[in-house]
C-alpha cells in the first residue's frame, strides 16, 4: 500500500546533531540558536512557538511514514474528492506544516498544472531537489501568514494538534481564510489525541471551528482504525507513529508518570501493548470547506435579519 516502514525497530542510536556552540549539561541537554538536543533527540529552540515534537532524523521518518500511512487509509488520496474537484487550473496551493514536504511534493508530482507552496517551523523540507512547481519557506505561522489576501485557491492542514494551543487555532483558522481567495477551499484533517496541555480533542471542533471562522463545510471524511491483534500492515505502521510520538514527548511526560526518566520507554511499551490488549480505536477526521465571501456573508445577514423582522411581526399577530 506504498506504507514505509518506520525507523523505530531499525534505529535505536541517537540522530546526528547539527547544533553549533552548543552546551551540554549533565542532564543530557545540549542547547543551539536553532535546537535544543535532550537526551539525543533533537528539539526546536523557538520561545515564539510551543510546539513540542522534534526535528531530527527520527521524526522525519516518523511524518514521512505517516503520509504514506494516512494516504492509504484514505483510499490511497492526498485530498478529498470535493477538493479536487474545485481547484481551477493552475491553482496556488499551500500547505501549513509541511514538516518534511512529502505531502507537497507529491502532490507536486501528481498535479503539474498547480503550484505548491509548503512552510514549516522546522528546515526538515527539500532545499534544492524538488520540482519547479514546489517551493518551501521556514516560518512560524502562529506570527502570521507572510501573504497577501486572496493569494491562494486551496490551503491544507494536517495534524497540527502539537502545535497550536486552543486559543490559537481560531487565529489559525482566521490567517487561511485571509489568505484565501473567494471561493477558495481549505482542507484540515486531524486524529483523536490523548489528554495533554495542546487541544486534545481538536478533531471534534474542526467543523465548528470552521463554521465560526466563515467557511461553508463541503464535505467530511471519518476513517477508524482498532489496534487488534492480528494486525495488518497499515495498523502496524500507524501503531508504530503514534508509539514514536509519544516517545518524543519524553521531555513533557516523563517527569508527570515516572519518578526515573530511565523507565520511561519502558511505560510506554506497556502503554502500547495495552492499546492492543484492550482493542483501542482510533479515528481520523478530514473537513473539507469553501470561503464564505464579504458578499456572501452580508446577503446571510440581510436574510437573517429578514426572518427575525418576519418572526417578531408573528409573535406580534
Amino acid at each position: 500500500m506504498g506504507i514505509k516502514q518506520s525507523r523505530y525497530h531499525r534505529q535505536k542510536q541517537s540522530p546526528p546533531r547539527r547544533e553549533s556552540a552548543n552546551t551540554q549539561t549533565a542532564s543530557g541537554l545540549s542547547q543551539s540558536v536553532n535546537s535544543i538536543t535532550i537526551d539525543g533527540r533533537q528539539y526546536h529552540n523557538d520561545q515564539t512557538s510551543t510546539y513540542i515534537l522534534p526535528k531530527d532524523e527520527i521524526e522525519q521518518d516518523r511524518l514521512n511514514s505517516q503520509h504514506f500511512a494516512v494516504k492509504a487509509l484514505f483510499n490511497n488520496k492526498n485530498i478529498l474528492d470535493s477538493i479536487e474537484k474545485s481547484l481551477p487550473k493552475g491553482a496556488a496551493i499551500l500547505d501549513i506544516g509541511c514538516g518534511t514536504g512529502c505531502w507537497v511534493m507529491e502532490m507536486a508530482v501528481n498535479y503539474p498544472e498547480h503550484n505548491f507552496t509548503g512552510v514549516d517551523l522546522s528546515d526538515m523540507f527539500p532545499t534544492t531537489i524538488r520540482p519547479e512547481n514546489a517551493k518551501f519557506e521556514l516560518m512560524n505561522v502562529l506570527g502570521g501568514l507572510p501573504f497577501s489576501d486572496n493569494t491562494f485557491d486551496f490551503v491544507n492542514m494536517r495534524f497540527m494538534a502539537t502545535a497550536f494551543c486552543t486559543n490559537e487555532w481560531p487565529m489559525i483558522i482566521k490567517e487561511i481564510h485571509r489568505v484565501l481567495k473567494d471561493d477558495g477551499v481549505v482542507e484540515l484533517m486531524e486524529t483523536d489525541f490523548p489528554e495533554n496541555d495542546k487541544e486534545p480533542l481538536i478533531s471534534t471542533k474542526l467543523g465548528s471551528l470552521l463554521e465560526e471562522g466563515n467557511f461553508k463545510l463541503i464535505e467530511k471524511q471519518e476513517k477508524g482504525l482498532q489496534y487488534k491483534a492480528p494486525m495488518n500492515a497499515l495498523t502496524r505502521e500507524l501503531i508504530s507513529c503514534w508509539k514514536l510520538t509519544v516517545l518524543a514527548l519524553k521531555p513533557l511526560l516523563a517527569k508527570r508518570l515516572v519518578q526515573n526518566p530511565d523507565a520511561y520507554e519502558a511505560l510506554i511499551d506497556k502503554y502500547i501493548e495495552g492499546l492492543v490488549e484492550e482493542h483501542s480505536k482510533i479515528k481520523i477526521v478530514a473537513y473539507a470547506a469553501r470561503k464564505i465571501t464579504q458578499k456572501e456573508h452580508e446577503k446571510n445577514d440581510e436574510e437573517n435579519k429578514g426572518k427575525e423582522k418576519e418572526e417578531t411581526k408573528e409573535d406580534e399577530e
